[in-house]
């Protein structure tokens, strides 16, 4: 057994080679992985299109900064300072 599951994560890595990874599955019941970057880019996408929310610019800036991902300037708003 855990050799399978080495292999699988070999294989994983292979084809995603992303510091995350969702394993999926759609309507068939067929299984794909997904990197969070793609993840990302559909949140901001998301936002973009008004179905979600803005986020924080901060928080923004600190995932796209350690995923490699550009949001549109439509997907945050800057915080108001605090004294």
């Amino acid at each position: 057994m855990m050799e399978k599951s080495i292999a699988a994560n070999r294989q994983l890595y292979e084809c995603c080679p992303e510091s995350m990874t969702f394993l999926v599955q759609d309507q068939k019941g067929n299984d794909f992985h997904i990197g969070i970057g793609l993840v990302l880019e559909c949140l901001s996408f998301a936002i973009s299109d008004g179905e979600l929310p803005k986020l924080p610019s901060s928080w923004i800036r600190s995932v796209g900064d350690r995923h490699g991902v550009s949001f549109s300037e439509e997907a945050w708003y800057n915080e108001p300072f605090s004294s």
